[in-house]
């Protein structure tokens, strides 16, 4: 089982995750222009799809949940705002939106797990 830390991180990766995905395309776009497509151009797409389909993998299991975990996670992972920002955006106390996102983190450690 996925510990909280472990959770946040995992969400947080959704960012890095396309901009990995960037960086292999930027690679192959390289390489066409020289002709030099090949086994590498292949690798990197397929590297390049795998980063994608596991950011859409976290994208479809925030929006499976029930409101407002959905939102808080979508403001404080996919949009990267922070709990302060989440908290103003929601007009809810800080404290709460912690307690929100506490709740957030564990409805998608189930949503995950099951």
């Amino acid at each position: 089982m996925m510990t909280d830390k472990e959770i946040r991180t995992y969400l947080s990766s959704h960012k890095l995750l396309m901009q990995r995905a960037e960086l292999r395309y930027e690679k192959i776009r390289f390489y066409e222009k020289y002709n030099a497509v090949g086994e590498y151009c292949a690798i990197l797409a397929h590297e390049s799809e795998s980063l994608l389909a596991e950011r859409r993998k976290i994208e479809r299991t925030i929006d499976a949940l029930s409101e407002p975990s959905k939102t808080i996670l979508r403001l404080r992972y996919i949009e990267g705002h922070t709990l302060e920002e989440t908290a103003d955006k929601l007009h809810y106390a800080y404290r709460w939106t912690a307690r929100l996102q506490a709740k957030a983190i564990n409805d998608f450690r189930e949503a995950v797990k099951g």
